[in-house]
């Protein structure tokens, strides 16, 4: 009888959890290139845009997704009723201002008043152990945030001023950090744009994929040693959709996987690792 209740009780709140992280906006979460994967593998942004079959999460995993969107709407309401801000917007999709077919919709825009100067928020919990590491705000939160200024300045028809990472522990043991981002030039994330935009469609038309993310390599005298990309290790497609790279290929530390010649600047792989560019 109480295997029975314990079972009944953890497969209810399963697909609660999956239920909840998934009532979102199918416009928006259903299809399309989403700002947030365009630092990602090319592999995995092609295999999520055409629906692949991939991991499905952990519970775990839906227990952060769920936490996180708490986060993100009291955040968001915090913003609203204060005194020193005047919000523009929470969750502005921003589809309609981004090339075709990239999805965005931007946490929080949002004036100060103090400065008048005009800002996005957007809004990261994260887990309390990146904390301890510091750079806390990755390279593809910065493309992330600044493809919704992109979006937006094309929205409102005038610069925004400022772009901030709100960073907030998901468990409330750290204080929450706001730290404020460069804007990258136009012309850059274009260029970023384009490379994924190119990727969907050479799958779509010629259904070709794009190369593997890059594995790390390095040369010891004629030795070449590889290690795979900590991307790998987080990637629900790997095994299902991607073949992915040879399993004793870590993320954690090299092995050795070819020779290099001097003479003729070549790579040898050994077997099995024929996949590895140098």
């Amino acid at each position: 009888m109480e295997q029975k209740i314990l079972d009944d009780l953890y497969s209810t709140f399963d697909i609660y959890l999956d239920s909840y992280i998934n009532e979102e906006d199918t416009e928006y979460f259903g299809s399309g290139l989403h700002c947030s994967s365009l630092d990602s593998c090319l592999c995995q942004v092609v295999y999520r845009y055409f629906n692949f079959p991939r991991r499905k999460n952990t519970s775990a995993e839906n227990m952060q997704l769920a936490i996180g969107k708490v986060v993100h709407k009291i955040a968001q309401d915090c913003l609203s009723k204060s005194n020193e801000f005047k919000v523009i917007g929470n969750e502005i999709k921003l589809n309609k201002f981004l090339p075709n077919p990239i999805r965005g919709k931007l946490d929080t825009l949002a004036i100060h008043k103090a400065t008048g100067t005009t800002g996005i928020i957007d809004v990261k919990s994260v887990r309390p152990n990146a904390f301890k590491y510091g750079n806390l705000v990755k390279n593809s939160y910065k493309i992330q945030i600044n493809t919704y200024r992109y979006g937006a300045e094309r929205m409102i028809k005038k610069p925004i001023d400022w772009l901030a990472i709100w960073i907030i522990d998901r468990s409330g043991t750290n204080k929450s950090i706001l730290s404020f981002v460069e804007k990258i030039q136009d012309s850059k994330l274009e260029e970023i744009f384009a490379k994924y935009i190119k990727a969907v469609k050479d799958y779509e038309e010629k259904k070709t994929m794009p190369d593997m993310v890059q594995q790390e390599i390095s040369v010891e005298f004629d030795l070449v040693k590889a290690k795979k990309s900590w991307e790998c290790d987080w990637c629900k497609y790997e095994r299902l959709s991607c073949p992915g790279y040879p399993e004793i290929l870590s993320s954690k530390g090299f092995i050795v996987v070819g020779k290099y010649t001097l003479h003729d600047s070549r790579f040898i792989p050994h077997k099995g690792f024929e996949m590895i560019k140098i």
